[in-house]
């Protein structure tokens, strides 16, 4: 019985520590929308999302291993995810807004092939 009065407080700091541990990457980051709910613990949901795809994808990468570039360049995407979004976050709108269109440009505009008459089929 004297164990368990020492053992007990031990075990409850223990799992505070870790559970804080464990929820800090999920939580708001954001002051103006943390001070808007009447909540001591506010949850974002894109952290929430891009962290259970990271582990989904740790356990397939887990079980069936990385096959070749496109699952390499979806892990890298996963593991930049949190990153990214912080710094969105953080940026002018204006900004945002600019590199949406620079990668897009980037992305719509595919060089034309040698071979293209500019006929339609």
């Amino acid at each position: 019985m004297n164990i368990l009065k020492i053992l007990l407080p031990f075990l409850y700091r223990v799992a505070k520590s870790v559970g804080t541990t464990v929820i800090t990457p999920v939580l708001e980051k954001s002051a103006v929308k943390t001070l808007a709910m009447d909540s001591p613990i506010i949850l974002s949901m894109s952290r929430l999302i891009a962290v259970g795809f990271a582990g989904v994808m740790l356990k397939h990468f887990w079980h069936g291993g990385i096959n070749g570039w496109p699952d390499a360049t979806l892990g890298i995407a996963t593991v930049l995810a949190l990153p990214v979004m912080n710094a969105i976050q953080r940026a002018n709108p204006d900004e945002v807004v600019a590199l949406t269109r620079v990668l897009l440009a980037r992305i719509g505009t595919p060089e034309p092939s040698k071979f293209d008459d500019h006929r339609s089929d």
